[in-house]
């Protein structure tokens, strides 16, 4: 009897799943790319900036090819490239002892795309993303551990915000 209620539900979950697929559902984080972004080549190339590494897996889970200059089809791939990015953290709230207790981080990238043939797509294009963070003074540790998760999260949000934005990118009509 358990065999057969167990198989049920499986059952009954590939069927959810099938009609989920159906009816147009998509992952989270998974996006339509245009076809002439299909393959990108990143400017300037800098592998271990903390923001490209996690840029390139998503586009990689987004079925985007990330080509570096001495690959063999890079004539054929769109640029993008990223002008200007960081972070920044602002005070909203002080506490009646004049410390701050509440602040806003916020990650900022500029970026421009471009087609394999020159041809500018998005001229500076900004991405924006923020969090707030509670600051304890007397736990200095646990908020500094808090702001380093709050900044590797914006990086996974600006680069899936990034994704989005290049989703709706207008594709060039071919004449």
């Amino acid at each position: 009897m358990l065999k057969r209620t167990c198989f049920g539900i499986k059952l009954l979950n590939i069927l959810l799943l099938s009609l989920m697929m159906g009816c147009g559902f998509h992952l989270r984080g998974v996006f339509h790319i245009p076809k002439i972004l299909k393959m990108i080549q990143i400017r300037p190339n800098q592998p271990f900036d903390p923001f490209q590494r996690v840029l390139r897996q998503t586009l990689k889970n987004n079925q985007i090819q990330v080509l570096s200059e001495n690959s063999p089809n890079i004539q054929e791939a769109s640029i993008l490239t990223i002008l200007n990015q960081g972070f920044s953290e602002r005070v909203l709230a002080y506490g009646t002892d004049g410390q701050a207790t509440r602040a806003i981080i916020q990650f900022t990238m500029t970026y421009q795309l471009t087609e394999a043939n020159g041809k500018l797509i998005v001229a500076n294009n900004t991405v924006q993303v923020e969090r707030e963070l509670a600051i304890n003074s007397n736990a200095v540790l646990s908020t500094d551990n808090e702001r380093a998760r709050i900044r590797s999260d914006l990086l996974l949000d600006g680069a899936s915000q990034l994704i989005r934005q290049l989703s709706m990118t207008p594709t060039p009509s071919v004449a």
